[in-house]
């Protein structure tokens, strides 16, 4: 964590256009982005929101949804993305409620629930205005 605040530290005093946080949730460590040099924004991910999955569809439909879901809430569209030899994804269901919770907790959650490896990236492509959810591990 004390490498990670002073990467942080040292690029928000860079000049660089974004500036950045990190937060520690549950012993796992979150970099967010907050805005620019000039005005903050709210992430994307602290968007709260809705989500139910009785455990019926995959692992890697269950994420489309959740990508959708929050697209509506959010006005971004949002795309999920995962390796194609993530066959976990297909061959795995996810059961989960959550109510008017921020999207990075049922991320969380979703991710917990395919195993302790997996780690998310969520990045912005200027060209197509449209942000990009990347699963790996």
């Amino acid at each position: 964590m004390q490498v990670l605040s002073t990467l942080i530290d040292d690029y928000n005093h860079s000049g660089n256009p974004g500036r950045f946080e990190l937060h520690n949730a549950s012993d796992q460590l979150d970099v967010i982005p907050t805005g620019t040099a000039s005005s903050r924004q709210v992430p994307l991910l602290d968007t709260e929101m809705s989500f139910e999955e009785p455990g019926t569809e995959t692992t890697y439909a269950t994420i489309e949804r959740f990508c959708n879901e929050l697209s509506r809430q959010s006005d971004y569209k949002v795309s999920f993305s995962a390796p194609p030899s993530a066959n976990v994804l297909h061959q795995t269901h996810i059961k989960l409620s959550s109510q008017k919770q921020r999207a990075r907790e049922i991320l969380r959650q979703l991710c917990g629930q395919i195993g302790s490896n997996y780690s998310w990236r969520l990045l912005y492509d200027l060209d197509v205005r449209q942000f990009f959810l990347v699963l790996e591990w």
